[in-house]
Order: structure tokens, then C-alpha cells, then sequence
């Protein structure tokens, strides 16, 4: 006797919302980006090489135009070389630039395939978007480069709350995040914001962590775009050297595979050359003695970054997390930027509390039941139609131990599964998995 092979129900519940760049190879490629760096002495084949290794498609804060034309004349051209986009800051000040300084930098940078634009504002409070930018950005879109570029802002975490009142000025942290992509704000076309899970003391502020991955996917979806998160590299806490979860890849996977989970088409890694954290950072050293010299020899640069800038650019221990990261990236992002992002789903105990926005039970579509001793996040989409299932091991302190899933389904489909960047085809009604610690699964139905 035969098994009947079902095909996938045909669903479209949800529209899907993305952003590429041409230059990076278009729609079916995430945007994978770096803060802080490249520097300027890095505007070198082998450095642009590496890059490409790290997943790197997107620059975001390359030399400035304004302190550095040569210099980012050099790396706009290497950028091209390497089809990478950049986004291009104005001034080393971060200052609000004015309509007329924007088009001088669009006007010099356009020659580039590499420009898609400019890059404004890391973290600004909501007085500031309404205050110094929404006005600046209304008159830009005046000129005769509107339509062709973006630019980039990006959002503090939703726990800034606690550091002030002029940060959200008494709105919630989703109508903060709504200023950034909504017409009456910012109207970027995507929501990018960071949230570092592991500061200082691992458990310091991460029971926000999958909130505002809710609130941020819930906010993009409402205003048709996609949205951003960034990957932490290390630690980021001046007075605290690295924990044993900041130095795990462990936590790395996890960190980058949740946020794919709940729907986010691009990440960014943070750092890739700043590595002012820990107790022995540049900083803290210069300023006990006053000393730039001994400041540099004293610097440990080891605890965060892709790269220690204080060691002649040795690779710190994320650069091997994120090319090994990135290499999963480039094989299931076809499939992740063109769907729908329905929702996730936890089985077995999660680090962190899950909220109700975005919250789907199962059975669910094809999935019928979960089991197994590993802890899962279960992201839900839709692909062409049909369920794509992203399983990750919702653990970072299981690390490198393989633990079991096991999905079952409603009837004996066809489906394809990608792990550890290798794709396979499998026939039956469940699959079984084998996870590390925070590692993420693909399965797409056919």
C-alpha cells in the first residue's frame, strides 16, 4: 500500500515586506550589516575580502564625508568591487545635517553603485526624530534624489525607558518606533533597532528581549516595511569583562536565529572594530594615566569586535561565529525574505518570557505536534503560499550539546530542510532534528 504524499495547503494570510539593494544581489538576499567600521586603514583588498567571509553586504558607518572625502572615496570603491551598499554618514558629529548638505553628499556619492544612501542617527530619543530630523527629511524629500535613495536611523531598545524620560517622552515603545517608519515620522523603509541581550550580567535586562522582537515586528508590519535587528558581538558593558555566555557561540547562534524566527530580514553585526568594553578598554586606561601611547600598548581590545583595531586587526573569536552564521544566512534567506512572517511558537521552557503579540498555538497549519528535549522558538511563515517552518534551539547555555526535535505533521508531505547551510529533501509525516545550542532550522514544505 501507498502513502498518499500530501501537498501543502495554499495559504496567504499575510503580505510580505522586505529590503534589498540591486547591488548586493537584489530581493532574494538579506541584508547582512556592521556598525562601527570599516576603518579608514581597512580600505584594502584583503580587508574587503574578509568582509565578504563575515556575511558583510551592507556598510553602514564607513569614513564620513565630511572629515573623510578621500578616505571614503576608497572605501565607496571597494564597496562597489565587492557588492556591498553603503550608507554614507555626513560628519564623524552625528550632527542633524540640513537639505543642502544631503545633496551635496548624494551628489558626490551617486557616482558609486555601492551608495544607497545616508546614514543619520543611531539611537535618538523621540524629540529628536520630531525635533531635528522629521524636518530635515521632509525637505530632502523635495529634491531630486528622494526616490532613488534611503537613509538609515536606527532605534534604542525598548528598556532605554529606564535611563530617562526624554528618550520616549511618555509615548509607548511602540508608537517611539512607529516615528521612525510611519509617513508623519522618519517613513524609513525599514525599522531597524538594536537590543543587546547579554550585558554585563547575563540576566541584567534580557527579560525584554523577545518584547521588543514583538513589538518591532509589530510596528513594521503595520507601517509595510521590514525590520532590522542587531547581532551582539562580544560584550558591551564598559565595566565587565567577558561572561561565559558573551564569549559563547552559543549565544551568538541564538541571538542571530531567534531574531529570524520572528520574522527579521536583516542583521547586523555589533561591533566590527569598536572594542572600548571590558575593564581593560582604551578609555578607562587613557584616562587613569593621561598616556595615548600606553593607552594603545594597555588596550586588551579582546572582548567584543570582529576585529581587536588594538592588535594590528587580529580576528576575535565572533569573526569565526559570524562567517559560520552568515554561511546559514545565505541559505535560507531566499526563502525567509520572500515570506510571511505569521508568528512563532515555544515548546519546553524558554530563557525568556514569549508575549501574546505574534504568539501562535499549535497544531498549526501542517504542524500537529512538538516534542523532544530540546526548548524551542517554531517561527511561522509563508513562502509562495505554503508553511516554512524556522525551528531554533531556544537555549544558549546548551551550547555545542546536540539536542533532540520532533515535529510531527498532519499527514506525509514533501519537505525541504536546510541546516548548517547543507539543504536536503525528505518525505514523511514529521521530521527529526538535531540541534546545538541557539542553532536554527529550515523546513519548507512542497
Amino acid at each position: 500500500m501507498t502513502t498518499e504524499i500530501k501537498k501543502a495547503a495554499r495559504r496567504l494570510t499575510g503580505n510580505v515586506y522586505s529590503k534589498s539593494f540591486d547591488i548586493i544581489g537584489g530581493k532574494n538576499v538579506m541584508p547582512v550589516g556592521v556598525w562601527s567600521g570599516p576603518d579608514e586603514c581597512m580600505a584594502t583588498d584583503a580587508f574587503y575580502g574578509d568582509m565578504k567571509k563575515l556575511g558583510i553586504n551592507v556598510l553602514i558607518s564607513p569614513p564620513a564625508y565630511l572629515e573623510h572625502k578621500d578616505s571614503l572615496e576608497k572605501h565607496l570603491t571597494l564597496a562597489d568591487k565587492y557588492g556591498m551598499a553603503a550608507f554614507v554618514p555626513y560628519s564623524d558629529k552625528y550632527l542633524p545635517e540640513t537639505k543642502e548638505q544631503m545633496a551635496e553628499v548624494h551628489k558626490t556619492a551617486s557616482r558609486h553603485p555601492s551608495f544607497v544612501g545616508m546614514t543619520h542617527r543611531d539611537e535618538l530619543t523621540y524629540g529628536e526624530i520630531k525635533d531635528d530630523y522629521v524636518p530635515v527629511i521632509r525637505a530632502f524629500k523635495e529634491t531630486e534624489y528622494a526616490d532613488k535613495y534611503d537613509y538609515y536611523f536606527n532605534a534604542n531598545p525598548v528598556w532605554a525607558r529606564v535611563l530617562g524620560e526624554r528618550f520616549f517622552c511618555g509615548k509607548s515603545y511602540a508608537e517611539y518606533l512607529n516615528a521612525f517608519v510611519s509617513e508623519k515620522g522618519l517613513g524609513c523603509s525599514f525599522l531597524s533597532a538594536d537590543f543587546y541581550p547579554f550585558v554585563g550580567d547575563d540576566d541584567l535586562i534580557v527579560h525584554n528581549y523577545f518584547k521588543q522582537l514583538a513589538v518591532q515586528r509589530e510596528v513594521a508590519y503595520k507601517n509595510k516595511v521590514p525590520f532590522w535587528v542587531y547581532i551582539q558581538c562580544g560584550t558591551i558593558n564598559d565595566s565587565k569583562n567577558l561572561s561565559e555566555t558573551t564569549a559563547s557561540e552559543a549565544a551568538f547562534r541564538w541571538n542571530v536565529n531567534t531574531a529570524l524566527a520572528f520574522g527579521a530580514k536583516g542583521v547586523q553585526w555589533f561591533t566590527l572594530t569598536y572594542s572600548n568594553f571590558g575593564v581593560n578598554n582604551w578609555y578607562r586606561v587613557y584616562n587613569e594615566c593621561g598616556d595615548k601611547r600606553l593607552a594603545d600598548e594597555t588596550a586588551d581590545g579582546t572582548q567584543s569586535a570582529l576585529y581587536n583595531r588594538y592588535k594590528n586587526y587580529e580576528r576575535n573569536r565572533w569573526f569565526d561565529y559570524a562567517v559560520r552564521a552568515s554561511k546559514h544566512i545565505r541559505a535560507v534567506d531566499e526563502v525567509l525574505m520572500n515570506s510571511y512572517s505569521a508568528g512563532v511558537a515555544v515548546y519546553g521552557k524558554s530563557p525568556y518570557r514569549v508575549i501574546k503579540s505574534g504568539r501562535i498555538e499549535y497544531p498549526y497549519a501542517e504542524l500537529k505536534t512538538v516534542s523532544g528535549d530540546a526548548p524551542l522558538l517554531i517561527g511561522f511563515f509563508e513562502y509562495d503560499g505554503r508553511t516554512a517552518l524556522y525551528v531554533v534551539h531556544n537555549s544558549y547555555k546548551e551550547k555545542e550539546t546536540e539536542k533532540t526535535a520532533a515535529l510531527g505533521f498532519d499527514g506525509v508531505y514533501r519537505y525541504r530542510v536546510i541546516a548548517r547551510a547543507e539543504e536536503r529533501f525528505e518525505t514523511g509525516d514529521g521530521a527529526r532534528l538535531k540541534l546545538k545550542g541557539g542553532e536554527g532550522v529550515l523546513i519548507v514544505f512542497e
